[in-house]
């Protein structure tokens, strides 16, 4: 068995702008190298400063290069009927296959990943990138971030874990990596070959090019794959394998965006295949005011809309009222103050001592007020107006979430350069806003740390970000 290892330097970019600037190739049977190949290659696109500062590959340097369709054919040849190795192989590999797509040829090859072998071989290291590891193995690593000096390196470590008779971790790599997905019948497997390994939102479709079901994935391709390979004998699965003819996708890079186009989408398409999130019709909604006492009071908007002023919407007036007996037990709210009682006087409970009295002024509105505010921060998205700052689908540009007193109005992709408010708002696509919706992002907020720009703060230095 021969193994093609393989290291490319780049210029930086994301998807389709991620083009090769050096490529090495050294052919290795396990014991010895057999042949070896590196050369610059022309990106025929601007490599940034911060690149060059990295590999040390200045423009100039590529200038005169051969561009990647004059070296495809050695580095096709070469590839050919071996195991593809690279220290991060997805990275190597998917750029290099993008780049004979553009060329009209698609290029697969079996893979082997040093860094998830590093892993089994040598449990519990500190650190798994090439310089730590050659580093703490002893391993010489000569001209890093250049693709020869890499590949070098890679090739020894490879030696090294052959040595140790690891042949258990190279089969159960080797078929971890490369398991065909069994593709639906009435699916072009080009069509699949083309998935990127992006973030974003996925769509299947039927013969009829209707969308019969829509995923959102950190990796799209690895996330379709799943649906194609994993085990599952219910009827409803095969029938959606048995449907699906095509396969489309929108990258968002943030994962965040993608969660809540993925259910908008599904509201708003019901896809026949897609379960959770389908209902749409929002036919009641809650409702906040002051009264003019100063109580903060919540209310059953019974006209509610998509575009009606309430910030929790329910698809029937029922779920707004066991909304709100769930939220005044849990809070210890009065009933007749969030509108589940009428009438004259207080309410039947402060007759029987079961409520604090503010609905006959006996308890003071700052303390009802924030027993109210503090039982619907778990339910909805504190603050007036604010922006969520979060990344986009390139590094040239991020993506803001904007939430206007406490109800999800929709998200936006924006160049770096672009940091007026008033600006962010405009661009941001309208979004229908629900429970889901909100529980979506106060979800994702309680696990990662994105900016939260409150647009009120900012309007005077007439920036935000």
């Amino acid at each position: 068995m021969e193994y093609a290892i393989v290291d490319i330097e780049t210029t930086g970019g994301f998807g389709a702008k991620n083009k090769i600037t050096e490529i090495a190739i050294i052919i290795h049977n396990g014991v010895k190298e057999l042949e070896r190949y590196s050369t610059l290659v022309d990106p025929q696109a601007f490599i940034p400063k911060n690149i060059t500062a990295l590999t040390g590959i200045t423009n100039e340097m590529v200038e005169g290069a051969p561009p990647f369709y004059e070296v495809a054919k050695t580095v096709w040849e070469m590839t050919e009927g071996r195991i593809f190795v690279a220290h991060n192989v997805g990275f190597d590999y998917n750029i290099i296959r993008n780049e004979f797509s553009e060329l009209g040829a698609k290029f697969q090859r079996k893979k082997l990943c040093t860094v998830r072998l590093a892993k089994k071989i040598f449990p519990g290291k500190p650190s798994y990138s090439l310089g730590n590891l050659c580093e703490g193995l002893g391993i010489p690593l000569k001209n890093r971030h250049r693709a020869l000096g890499d590949t070098e390196a890679t090739a020894l470590l490879f030696k090294m874990m052959i040595s140790m008779k690891s042949d258990d971790a190279f089969q159960k790599e080797l078929t971890t990596l490369n398991k065909e997905a069994k593709l639906p019948a009435k699916l072009d497997a080009d069509v699949y070959h083309r998935l990127p390994e992006g973030c974003g939102v996925y769509y299947f479709y039927n013969e009829s090019k209707e969308v019969i079901y829509v995923g959102k994935a950190k990796n799209i391709k690895k996330r379709v794959t799943q649906h194609f390979t994993a085990v599952d004998s219910s009827t409803r699965k095969n029938n959606m394998m048995r449907d699906i003819a095509d396969v489309s996708y929108e990258l968002t890079g943030s994962e965040l965006v993608a969660l809540l186009k993925e259910s908008e989408e599904i509201k708003t398409i019901s896809p026949l295949f897609n379960r959770a999130q389908k209902r749409i019709r929002m036919n009641a909604g809650i409702i906040r005011y002051f009264d003019q006492n100063g109580y903060l009071r919540l209310g059953i908007d019974r006209k509610s809309t998509l575009n009606a002023p309430s910030f929790l919407k329910f698809s029937s007036q029922q779920d707004a009222r066991s909304f709100l007996h769930r939220l005044v037990d849990k809070g210890n709210l009065c009933q007749k103050m969030v509108g589940l009682q009428t009438g004259e006087g207080g309410c039947f409970e402060v007759q029987l001592g079961m409520c604090n009295g503010a609905c006959i002024k006996e308890e003071s509105p700052d303390v009802y007020n924030a027993r109210v505010s503090k039982a619907l921060k778990n339910v909805s998205l504190a603050g007036d107006s604010y922006l969520i700052k979060d990344v986009g689908r390139d590094r040239d540009e991020f993506s803001a979430i904007w939430i206007q007193n406490g109800a999800y109005k929709g998200f936006g992709f924006f160049s770096h350069d672009v940091h007026d408010p008033q600006l962010i708002k405009e661009g941001i696509t309208q979004a229908m806003d629900n429970r889901d919706v909100i529980m979506i992002i106060k979800s994702y907020l309680s696990r990662h740390s994105l900016p939260i720009i409150p647009i009120e703060n900012t309007r005077e230095k007439g920036e935000l970000f």
